[in-house]
């Protein structure tokens, strides 16, 4: 995936929408946002309605912590991650500087909710099934989980 443009993942999308009668919803979640934007943006007659939830449209928007992780690491530091990934950003590459915005949160908080719910099987039950899909960020993209395949998470 790391030798397409963003013409080929929008021809993807375009495809999709045309496959579903021509004209969709677009929910878009993170980098799905983002591409939800270019595609109503590029293609609005193929977009009823738009909903974005934590697209990374500006990371200059407002002042958190993407913004400022990325004003204070210079470009050689994210060449080096692309390169160490063999021309692509790692998924664990990301999901560790996630984690690194709030630190307080994924490396000490995470741990004492889990031992204030420690006899709470539902909650220790949704807990492990988020972890187990949060924590292998490199799957490749588009991976399915067939309905009821737990082993895949």
């Amino acid at each position: 995936m790391k030798d397409l443009e963003i013409d080929n993942y929008l021809a993807e999308v375009v495809v999709a929408i045309d496959d579903l009668g021509g004209r969709v919803n677009l929910v878009g979640l993170c980098q799905g946002g983002w591409v939800s934007a270019m595609i109503a943006a590029r293609f609005p007659e193929k977009v009823k309605a738009l909903v974005l939830a934590g697209a990374p449209i500006d990371t200059d928007a407002g002042d958190g912590a993407i913004k400022r992780m990325a004003h204070e690491s210079p470009i050689s530091f994210y060449q080096e991650l692309v390169a160490l990934g063999g021309g692509l950003m790692k998924g664990k590459f990301m999901l560790r500087g996630w984690k690194n915005m709030n630190p307080e949160q994924h490396y000490i908080q995470d741990h004492i909710d889990l031992y204030e719910h420690i006899d709470d099987p539902v909650y220790l039950a949704k807990e492990e099934t988020f972890n187990r899909w949060y924590e292998k960020p490199d799957r490749p993209a588009g991976q399915m989980v067939p309905p009821g395949d737990r082993t895949a998470l």
